[in-house]
This record gives structure tokens, sequence and C-alpha cells, in this order.
């Protein structure tokens, strides 16, 4: 008489296997486990010791795959009436969570390889709804990466990110110096963050353009056609343009001596960033937005306003001279996950993936 056992496949505490069978196919195995009778049940949400037993039921719960066959469980559990609780609760057992529909070591399997496939390829290899892949998860997500961590943090990086068709954002907090996402938020209502990055500042683009359209307005019919096509004339640097483009550009700004001005300003304002003093870019600033006002455009106004409103961050690139390339960078693996996970509807289940890219545990 043969005496191999599956028991040592399934070490569980307070089960023994009683029967097994495998399908004509071999592509499914169903084991049978009931209760371990020298074990006292326990209570599975206090874990206080049950004397008596109030019934007995069933459940099928998915295991890990044995060789080619896929693994159900027909689980007996006793039903207890636990005297602390003071009403009838399902008995503890340490390889299921209550009512769970798959086992603990399968439920990690299935984590484990969500960090490297999407939910749909991942649901499709171990056979199970890509709702409950994706419920299982983020479980883990939350235990692991649920809790904002602080630690170590000193210069941080703030940018928004579009998730979706219709102007729907997201904020994301990037660790600069670690490189890691320390927090995401619905929206970007946060109006202040606006003004203070390199990327706004050199933004003043858009208020060349503004100055172009109503200069455009202005001009006489015989000049119209001047006007026409030069906004990326006027937005590209020098060294960026065709040899077709720099004597168009020089004809559009030797014709409009404002839009000239206003050109010389853009370029002008890029020197901010290579100050290393703050006196030094205070004092560059300032003369910058005299400059400025020189122009008679509320727009161009505007602008050197918000420039001193926000001073106190554009002065600390001189402490800190970060610059965007790691939001860029962030943005783009960002992106990546997104599309991956055929876009994310849930933006908590989408946050804790980005962080979890980003704490380097994948």
């Amino acid at each position: 008489m043969s005496d191999i056992s599956i028991a040592p496949y399934f070490p569980f505490r307070r089960v023994r296997a009683t029967r097994q069978s495998v399908s004509d196919d071999g592509k499914m195995s169903w084991v049978v486990l009931g209760p371990d009778e020298r074990f006292t049940p326990t209570c599975s949400v206090c874990g206080e010791t049950a004397s008596s037993v109030h019934q007995y039921t069933r459940r099928a719960v998915r295991d890990l795959c044995l060789c080619e066959a896929r693994v159900l469980l027909n689980v007996e559990y006793r039903k207890i009436e636990c005297p602390k609780c003071d009403c009838i609760r399902v008995e503890h057992h340490d390889f299921v969570a209550p009512y769970a529909r798959v086992t603990h070591r399968l439920a990690r399997y299935i984590y484990e390889l969500c960090k490297h496939m999407p939910i749909r390829a991942v649901a499709e290899h171990v056979a199970l709804d890509w709702k409950t892949v994706k419920e299982i998860d983020k479980h883990f997500l939350e235990k692991e990466f649920g809790q904002t961590r602080y630690e170590g943090l000193r210069i941080l990086a703030i940018d928004e990110i579009s998730i979706r068709r219709g102007h729907t954002y997201m904020t994301v907090i990037l660790n600069y110096e670690s490189g890691a996402v320390v927090w995401m938020g619905e929206g970007r209502s946060v109006s202040t963050l606006d003004g203070i990055d390199l990327f706004h500042v050199v933004a003043f683009g858009k208020v060349i353009d503004k100055v172009r359209n109503e200069e455009a307005s202005k001009a006489r019919k015989q000049e119209k056609d001047i006007y026409k096509g030069s906004k990326y004339l006027l937005l590209k640097n020098k060294e960026n343009l065709t040899p077709e483009q720099q004597p168009r550009l020089r004809h559009l700004l030797d014709l409009n001596k404002t839009l000239a001005s206003v050109y010389i300003l853009k370029d002008y304002l890029k020197q901010l960033w290579s100050y290393t003093y703050r006196r030094c870019a205070k004092r560059f600033l300032h003369m910058w937005r005299q400059l400025a006002y020189a122009i008679p455009y509320s727009v161009v106004h505007k602008f050197a306003n918000m420039l001193a409103n926000y001073s106190y961050g554009i002065l600390n690139h001189c402490d800190y001279p970060i610059h965007t390339g790691v939001l860029e960078g962030c943005n783009n693996k960002i992106k990546g996950i997104s599309k991956r996970a055929f876009g994310f509807h849930d933006n908590r289940y989408f946050t804790l993936k980005v962080i979890q890219a980003f704490s380097g545990t994948n």
C-alpha cells in the first residue's frame, strides 16, 4: 500500500485533509478539509476560545495550483458562540481570512504577480475575476503603502498629472532627492502652487502670444499676413529656429517694437535660473519687473506682479537648484502605469500603484 500523502502540501493548522479528487483531464483538483478536533475553535474576531460549536458549514476556497491543476479547497468551518463578542462567529484559520474565497498564500502570489503584470493578465493566469484580483492587490498595497511616510523628507517637488480625458487631474508630491512619490491627491485646487516653479515662470510665452494677438488686430491690412503663423516663431528658442524661420522672425520684430521688447524680456528672464545668490537673483528680478512695467500691456504687468507675489518660492532656487527633469520622468512613468492597467477608475488604487512603483520594491 502506498504511503504517499498530499498532506504536506497543505500544512494548515486546525484542519486536516480528508479526501481529494482530480478531474479526468487533470486540470482541476478538489481537496476536502475538515476541522481537526484536537484543536478547540477560537473566534476569528477576538481570538477567544469557544466552549461549544453552534453549527458546521462549508465554503469553497481557491488555493495555489498543484502542478497544472487548479486547487479548490472544500473547507468545513465551525461556527461558534463567542463568549467575549456575545454573538455567533466563524472560527479562526491561519491559512484563509474569514469569508475570503482565496487562501493567504494564493493572495500573496497574486500580489507579487501584480507588481509585474497588468490586472487582466494576472486574472487570466489564475482564472479569477479581474475585480477579485484588483481587490486582493489593493488590500496588500494598503497594508504596505497606505500610510504617508514622512521620514527623510527635505526637498519636495509638486506637479499635476492628467489621468483621464476631460481635464481630470491629480496632484503629485515627490521626494525630490530620492525620487519616491510621497502623496497623490485628486484635483489641483491649491492655486498657490501654480506660480512657483521654473515651468510656470518660463511660461511667459503665453503672455507673448496674447500681446501678439493684440498687435495683430491693430496692424494695417497689408501687414496682417506677417503675424499669421508667427506664434511659435516667438515661443521658440533662437537656437531651435530653422534657417527659413530666422529671417521671418527678424522681419516681424523689426516691424513691431512692442513684440521685440516682449521677446527680449522672454529670453532675459531665463537668466534668473543662473543665479546662486539670493540677493543677486532678487536684484535681477526687480530689474526685470521694471522693464516689464514699461511695456503698455496689462497682461505683462500682471505677469510681473505674479513674479513679485511668488518671489519667495522663485528665489529658493538659489538654495535648491532643482529642475523639472525629475518631475517629467516621474510623469512619464505614471502615464505608463495608467496605460498598463487600462486606465484606473479607482483613484485610490491608482495612487497606491504609483507609490509602489516609485518605492523600489518592484
